[in-house]
């Protein structure tokens, strides 16, 4: 994704983001252009991928 680093989230706000949705978060990188982080939500492992300047989940993987 091309988003210009200066119009990214923050850490923390990707971070309240998903812990209002229910999200236990474990761990938050960048990886291509958008986050990707390691969480929790509802006993599964997730892997969600958030837009960086919005923090909309743009896709989530389950995890074993």
């Amino acid at each position: 994704m091309n988003v210009p680093k200066e119009q990214w989230l923050s850490f923390a706000q990707i971070a309240e983001k998903l812990t209002a949705q229910g999200y236990d978060i474990r761990e938050i990188e960048i990886d291509d252009g958008v986050y990707e982080v390691s969480a929790v939500k509802d006993g599964q492992r997730v892997k969600p991928y958030l837009h960086p300047a919005t923090g909309e989940i743009l896709k989530q993987k389950t995890r074993r």
